[in-house]
Order: C-alpha cells, then sequence, then structure tokens
C-alpha cells in the first residue's frame, strides 16, 4: 500500500515537472515567433520605407504618410501586442490572432510593394 502511494506520488512529481518544462517551452516559442515577426517587419519598413526610429510605433509615425489606413491599425496593433507581451509580466496575447495579423501585413505589403518580408 505504501509503496502504491509513493508510486503515486512520484508520478505526480514527475508529471508536474514536465508539464512546467513544456509550458516554458511554449512561453519561449512564442516569445521567438513574436519576435521574428515583427523584427521582420521593422527591417522591411527601414530598407523598402525608409522608416527610423526606435521600436514599431516609432517607425509607423516615421512614415505613416506612405501608409494605407489597413496597413497603419494592423501594424500598431501587432506593436501593441509585442510591447505587452515584453513589457508586462502577466500579458497574454492569442498566438493565432498575432499570427494572422503578421500574415495579412505580409500579404498587404506583398501586393503593394511586391515583396515581402
Amino acid at each position: 500500500m505504501w509503496i502504491n502511494l509513493l508510486l503515486i506520488l512520484a508520478g505526480s512529481v514527475a508529471g508536474t515537472y514536465l508539464a512546467t518544462e513544456l509550458a516554458k517551452r511554449y512561453e519561449t516559442l512564442r516569445f521567438q515567433k513574436v519576435l521574428e515577426c515583427t523584427l521582420r517587419i521593422e527591417t522591411f519598413m527601414e530598407k523598402r520605407l525608409d522608416a527610423r526610429g526606435e521600436g514599431l510605433h516609432a517607425k509607423i509615425n516615421n512614415v505613416v504618410y506612405r501608409l494605407d489606413r489597413e496597413e497603419i491599425l494592423l501594424l500598431r496593433r501587432i506593436a501593441t501586442m509585442r510591447n505587452r507581451l515584453l513589457q508586462e509580466n502577466a500579458a497574454k496575447i492569442h498566438p493565432a490572432e498575432f499570427d494572422d495579423l503578421c500574415k495579412r501585413v505580409r500579404k498587404l505589403f506583398r501586393t503593394k510593394y511586391g515583396r515581402t518580408f
């Protein structure tokens, strides 16, 4: 009986450890995906639009006259989501929503500028 209880307890501890490690790995991948997408957008804006500034919001402000309203709204949403994720401890973003925003910006830029990031 005691052995069974110890096995159950050990399994519970191991399961908790595994769940914690998987959550950490998921968080790392989520941060990495957000950073990659926003870095690509910023680089594209610097090279193709000659955008200047620190951060995505500043770059948007610098070239706002060259962007459509829809592009501005999507880029602002991406920048805000990225800032919240990186600056607020308990901030949560929906990965599917973020991916959708990045795809929409990429599609808009591809149709307007012929290339994408």
